[in-house]
């Protein structure tokens, strides 16, 4: 099992669109991300900045790389597209790179 956290950024004004959009998950997206790995996934909003904290079994690499149906994938994409800004040169689109945990040291 692996937990990973990534980030995103949203377009101005769509802060509350993109959180309409995820009140209901679309059951072929959950199913799908289930399918692929995913345990639990959340999404932390500080203004326009997401963070998401992904655990997925056995790993994120795993998880993209097991596609299953590519098109429950692109439909959501494209459903998000709106709401989320594309990556901005020098922003990371993968895992942020874990500094410090507690757990390592009890």
């Amino acid at each position: 099992m692996e937990v990973v956290v990534t980030r995103t950024r949203l377009r101005e004004g769509r802060e509350l669109d993109y959180e309409a959009a995820h009140s209901v998950l679309p059951e072929d997206v959950r199913a799908d991300l289930v399918a692929r790995g995913i345990v639990d996934w959340k999404i932390f909003r500080d203004g326009r900045d997401l963070i998401h904290v992904i655990t997925a079994d056995p790993s994120y690499e795993s998880f993209r790389t097991a596609v299953l149906d590519p098109e429950i994938g692109a439909r959501w994409h494209r459903a998000m597209s709106p709401y989320v800004e594309p990556p901005g040169e020098g922003q990371t689109t993968g895992p942020l790179s874990l500094i410090w945990n507690l757990a390592d040291e009890l």
